[in-house]
């Protein structure tokens, strides 16, 4: 029997006599459906007045949509019932807003004992809460007896950001043998490309180094200096994704991951010669860091960065790493609304 059904793939896991009797696991399945539903209903019973497909957003900010929900005959207890009979029993000082299927505040119509401390609401409130009043939202869903809630998407924090600073990059491995840490400088544009997904491009230079030695010069019969600069600059492009805002905390955490092509200019001058060589190399990116707000669209860029060499001219050149920690101003424009696509 093809599973195409509910029924049918429930009736894989019965006992094969099941299999020649299929109106009586249909009438069994339902027969279970509705007893759930009888159940939920005489838990309601024993409790106050029900009210029906309502929105209740408790204190943390959590929001259950299409809900009946009734106080019980204690009174400091709200049961809460779903379409398909799944039950949840909270606290009414747990409780911020109710509303009705018009959007129209009824907390004080369902709990009449409502403390003031815990409605946060404005009394005349006849818009639906906002993401930023109340956080995630979501349909329920029931995971081994608990519910469990789909988090809606927050608005975007930006449509596009600007990030100038300075940092501090060292060098480390075998590629780098002989080149020191040094004054890093950068420039990045980011591009919102969801709700908390974005896209950044960057431009990264730094001094490695700037090595002075001596050598004889036959020509003068004496010695000479020989000055050699490394310049490191690095192009970068990574994909990042931020942290959900949480309540009145606008800081927001974010990890990156990308590519660079990092480009190694030498230079050297020795008396009036000078020389010049550049190689370039491909790395695989991480970052991690945060994005502090301070004022309107103003704000700090912090964090770290992790470059590994993937692969160059010579196989035996040795590996290379590239560490920073930076900080930058952050600048940015638009975002604020909700993204309108999937779930990230």
């Amino acid at each position: 029997m093809p599973a195409n059904s509910i029924y049918e793939r429930i009736a894989t896991i019965l006992p094969a006599s099941n299999f020649t009797r299929p109106c009586s696991y249909r009438l069994t399945v339902l027969g279970l459906m509705l007893l759930s539903l009888c159940c939920s209903t005489w838990s309601l019973a024993q409790s106050n007045v029900i009210f029906e497909d309502v929105t209740l957003v408790k204190t943390d900010g959590w929001t259950y949509k299409g809900v009946s929900v009734a106080l019980t005959s204690q009174g400091d207890t709200l049961k809460m019932v779903r379409s398909d009979g799944a039950i949840l029993e909270i606290s009414i000082y747990d409780v911020r807003l109710i509303l009705d299927i018009q959007d129209q505040d009824i907390t004080r119509i369902v709990l009449p004992t409502f403390p003031e401390s815990s409605n946060q609401s404005s009394s005349s409130s006849s818009a639906r809460p906002t993401y930023d009043e109340f956080g995630v939202g979501g349909e329920p869903e029931v995971v081994h007896g608990g519910w469990v809630f789909q988090e809606a998407d927050p608005p975007r924090m930006f449509d596009a950001m600007i990030v100038a600073g300075l940092g501090y990059e060292s060098p480390e491995g075998d590629f780098y043998d002989g080149l020191d840490g040094g004054l890093l400088y950068f420039g990045e544009l980011c591009i919102a490309t969801g709700s908390r997904k974005y896209v950044r491009l960057g431009f990264r230079t730094m001094r490695a180094m700037d090595l002075s030695e001596s050598f004889y010069d036959y020509d003068t019969d004496s010695y000479s200096d020989i000055n050699i600069t490394a310049d490191i600059r690095q192009y970068t492009i990574t994909g990042g994704t931020l942290s959900r805002p949480s309540g009145t905390n606008k800081v927001r955490m974010y990890g990156e991951a990308g590519l660079s092509v990092v480009n190694h200019i030498f230079k050297s001058e020795w008396a009036s010669q000078k020389g010049h060589n550049s190689e370039t190399r491909l790395m695989v990116l991480g970052k991690g860091g945060v994005l502090v707000p301070l004022k309107n669209r103003v704000g700090l860029d912090m964090g770290v960065t992790l470059g590994v060499k993937l692969f160059g001219g010579n196989e035996n050149e040795g590996i290379g790493f590239l560490l920073d920690a930076h900080a930058g101003l952050m600048i940015q424009f638009g975002g604020g609304q909700a993204h309108s696509g999937p779930s990230e």
